[in-house]
């Protein structure tokens, strides 16, 4: 049975090859890079963790631009600031975008996180929805208050303990992202964002699923399928993280109890209680990165949860 198998993947990877050789005939010529193996062309080479030291020492040797194929996967890694401004700055309609993440946007569902939208009606709508709940104007009404008020708080906490200034620093953190997102701090929705993003943080390690998409669909029980079973448990965290409270606030705005919030501002705008599914997307895990960004933007505090 793995055997055949292994037999059928070969002969995947083969034809795929194969055909990516023929349709390219004619094209122009790709950068330098790495000489890879037959089929599987540079795959054995990628780097899983730390990629950047291979990729700077590949930089040094071929040029600013490296190409490599993984398995009849194209890529190319840019190796220089300027490159880099001709290409995703100056040319941005054509080559910036966001890659395919397979592991972490598709198999985990995370897709709808704004970090991993692609160009598009969808992204266009998120960032239109930020900007009119989040921009200076709704800050300055609606948030500016609040912020004065933790910050004399944590004030208050740094002269009665300033040993554990980095606890009170977090703490004062969370409680002003969570009550921007949501009206009201909750412990509980932190400590969902934590394990979320624990997740996050170990499925953009690096998985051969996302060099290799097809491998999507080998089934959870299948030999060496343990991808689908970490994408699994992150979809279920990052479904309760970002849906828990956002339902909250969803009653508490059709019982008029909801202090104001991200959540219950971007439900105003659209004028109704409870958004249809697409708006409901859209709200939830913009609410979400808010939430997640505490942890991006201050790694130390994944780091004290993962040590």
């Amino acid at each position: 049975m793995l055997i055949e198998v292994a037999g059928a993947v070969l002969l995947i990877l083969a034809l795929n090859t194969i055909y990516r050789y023929v349709s390219s005939r004619g094209a122009l010529p790709h950068p330098p890079g790495p000489p890879g193996d037959f089929i599987i062309g540079n795959l054995r080479q990628m780097p899983l963790t730390y990629p950047w030291h291979v990729f700077t020492q590949w930089g040094q040797k071929y040029g600013p631009l490296t190409y490599l194929n993984v398995a009849g996967q194209p890529m190319i890694v840019i190796n220089t600031q300027e490159a880099a401004m001709d290409l995703l700055d100056k040319k941005t309609a054509i080559y910036s975008d966001r890659p395919r993440f397979v592991m972490a946007a598709e198999l985990a569902g995370m897709e709808s996180i704004i970090v991993f939208l692609r160009s598009g009606a969808l992204h266009k709508k998120y960032r239109k929805l930020v900007a009119q709940t989040l921009g200076p104007r709704s800050v300055e009404r609606d948030f500016v208050p609040l912020r004065e008020l933790y910050t004399h708080q944590l004030a208050l906490a740094f002269l009665d303990d300033p040993v554990n200034f980095l606890d009170h620093i977090e703490r004062c953190m969370g409680k002003t992202i969570t009550t921007i997102a949501y009206g009201v701090h909750d412990p509980d929705v932190v400590e969902l964002g934590r394990k979320t993003m624990m997740h996050f943080s170990k499925l953009s390690q690096g998985y051969l699923v996302d060099f290799l998409p097809w491998l999507r669909y080998i089934p959870e029980w299948f030999p060496g399928a343990q991808f689908q079973k970490d994408a699994k448990l992150a979809k279920e965290t990052y479904a309760q993280a970002r849906w828990v409270p956002y339902n909250r606030v969803v009653e508490k705005v059709k019982n008029g109890t909801a202090p104001t919030s991200f959540v219950s501002s971007a439900l105003e705008a659209m004028k109704t209680a409870q958004a249809d599914e697409v708006n409901a997307d859209i709200i939830s895990s913009s609410a979400f990165t808010l939430i997640g960004g505490l942890f991006l933007s201050q790694p130390h505090l994944l780091l004290n949860i993962m040590n």
